[in-house]
């Protein structure tokens, strides 16, 4: 199965712990309503694994409509609306979803994706780390921290963050249901060179060999660091990794 970094395009409100969104008070609801909206979630969910996030996030906004106090249906909005580039709208979103619900890890996950997508790195990581504070056994939240602390330079912490992740699910690499982040603009060589090592000290051979084949493909050329590395000798006898050196004139 192909190795896809394993986060979700999404986008947040601004998360600073002093001073969030504002505390919205919910009000009665009927019945009727919230199962509705429910009903409605579940609609655009079936879309959006089809792949239509404009059909799906226009059933989001029809269920916050209906129960304008669900902060699920806020916060899957503000997935859908991120998908399609309206970052602004996203971040209201979830915004709302916060304020309404400050114990919704989901939405703190959200807020961090955003904040990778601003390439605003130190919140990023407060993000991720109260989702995890809130909901410590989903491993997806220690994978965006990682990718977070591997872009900040943190290498230990964000080996420590892949290590719990593959903890809590040993294929969370490969079969998270996740897509592969876009953060726009140029690709940094470096960080996909990086996150290969990151995943040959986990052990990973695919995976490792699947972010140098990126890293190499965006530019990175450093062959003589490449052979040297210790963390990559571990694999020097392995037939994919031989594979690898030579399908990239690495001698």
């Amino acid at each position: 199965m192909k190795p896809r970094t394993a986060m979700i395009l999404i986008a947040a409100a601004c998360f600073i712990v002093a001073c969030g969104p504002k505390t919205i008070k919910k009000r009665p609801v009927s019945p009727e309503a919230r199962l509705e909206a429910i009903r409605l979630m579940g609609e655009g969910d079936a879309l959006f694994r089809e792949n239509k996030e404009h059909l799906a996030m226009l059933k989001y906004f029809e269920a916050t409509k209906v129960n304008p106090y669900e902060e699920v249906a806020f916060n899957k909005l503000a997935i859908a609306q991120s998908r399609l580039g309206r970052y602004y709208q996203a971040r209201r979103s979830v915004d709302r979803a916060i304020g309404l619900n400050r114990e919704y890890a989901r939405a703190y996950n959200t807020s961090g994706i955003l904040y990778l997508v601003e390439n605003d790195l130190k919140d990023a990581s407060k993000s991720f780390r109260k989702a995890i504070s809130l909901k410590p056994a989903v491993p997806g939240f220690y994978v965006n921290l990682g990718f977070t602390e591997l872009r900040r330079g943190h290498l230990e912490e964000a080996i420590m963050a892949y290590e719990t992740a593959a903890e809590l699910q040993p294929d969370v690499f490969e079969k998270q249901d996740s897509v592969e982040l876009d953060l726009g603009g140029p690709v940094d060589p470096a960080s996909y060179y990086q996150l290969g090592l990151v995943f040959a000290k986990l052990g990973k051979l695919d995976l490792t060999i699947w972010y140098l084949e990126k890293a190499i493909s965006a530019g990175f050329d450093d062959y003589e660091t490449l052979v040297s590395e210790p963390v990559l000798m571990r694999f020097k006898d392995e037939e994919a990794y031989q594979d690898f050196l030579k399908r990239n004139g690495v001698n």
